[in-house]
């Protein structure tokens, strides 16, 4: 988010008002991506209500939830993501089980 002494910050409020978006939002957007999956991501884990067919198991699944967890938690604690391969583990599971992120 923009400082108060921010002289842009109008046009950021401007913008919020017409788009829901401010821009400062998307500058790093892995970051505010990773902020609002943490928390979704831990609900999943403590009361997960099914899990992917492939998965084979409940525990499987929180197992997976559990390394998507620790990517978005490096993103938005932004730790060096260089040569982490749990990280890559934690993004590539992401980015293969997104559409099973649900209720």
């Amino acid at each position: 988010m923009f400082c108060e002494k921010d002289s842009r910050k109008d046009g950021y409020l401007k913008v919020k008002e017409r788009t829901g978006v401010s821009p400062d939002e998307c500058w790093e957007l892995g970051y505010s991506l990773a902020c609002f999956m943490v928390p979704r991501l831990e609900m999943f884990i403590m009361d997960a209500v099914g899990f992917p067919c492939d998965m084979g198991s409940e525990e499987n699944w929180k197992k997976a939830l559990r390394k998507m967890l620790y990517a978005f938690r490096r993103i938005r604690d932004e730790k060096c993501l260089d040569d982490d391969p749990k990280f890559d583990e934690g993004i590539g599971l992401f980015k293969e089980y997104m559409l099973s992120l649900w209720y």
